[in-house]
C-alpha cells in the first residue's frame, strides 16, 4: 500500500486506527518508554525549555528564552555537586539538573534563568542552615549581575 493510500485509509477508519494504535502501545510499552527516555536524554535542553514554557503559560509569567539561554554546567553552581541527567529516577534525584528563575517574578527571561540541581531547587521546603547559606551566597552574587 502506498503512503497516500495508507493516509486515506486512516482518514476513513479513525476507530480502527485508534484500536490498532492502542493495541500496539499495550504490546510495546517497554520499547516505547525506552525510546521516550532516550529521546529525552538526547534533547534534554529542549525538554527543559518546553517544560518551562508550559509553567510560564500556567503561571502567566513572561517567557522569552531560547535554547541558547539554557546552559547545563557540569557542576551545580549552588552546591558544586556533579549534575547527572540520566541513570537516575528523574527529578527525585538531588543531582538532577533543573531550570530555575533567580527572581521568580521576572519569569523566564534571559539572565534570570539558571540550571541548578533539583536539591537546590527544592530547598524552600526542607533546607539545612548550611545549605541555605550556600544558596544565599550564590543568589546574592547572581542578583548583583542581573540587576538592571
Amino acid at each position: 500500500m502506498s503512503r497516500e493510500a495508507t493516509i486515506n485509509w486512516k482518514k476513513g477508519h479513525p476507530r480502527a486506527v485508534h484500536i490498532i494504535s492502542r493495541r500496539y502501545r499495550q504490546n510495546h510499552r517497554a520499547e516505547i518508554r525506552a525510546n521516550a527516555l532516550k529521546s529525552k536524554r538526547l534533547h534534554f535542553e529542549s525538554t527543559l525549555l518546553a517544560q518551562a514554557r508550559c509553567r510560564a503559560r500556567k503561571r502567566g509569567q513572561p517567557f522569552a528564552i531560547t535554547l541558547a539561554d539554557i546552559f547545563i554546567p557540569e557542576l551545580c553552581p549552588v552546591f558544586g555537586i556533579p549534575l547527572h541527567r540520566e541513570g537516575r529516577d528523574g527529578r527525585s534525584a538531588p543531582d538532577f539538573p533543573t531550570l530555575d528563575c533567580l527572581i521568580p517574578g521576572q519569569g523566564y527571561v534571559p539572565g534570570n534563568v539558571f540550571v541548578i540541581s533539583s536539591r537546590a531547587n527544592r530547598l524552600k521546603s526542607d533546607a539545612s542552615w548550611q545549605e541555605l547559606q550556600m544558596l544565599a551566597s550564590w543568589t546574592r552574587a547572581e542578583i548583583s549581575h542581573v540587576k538592571r
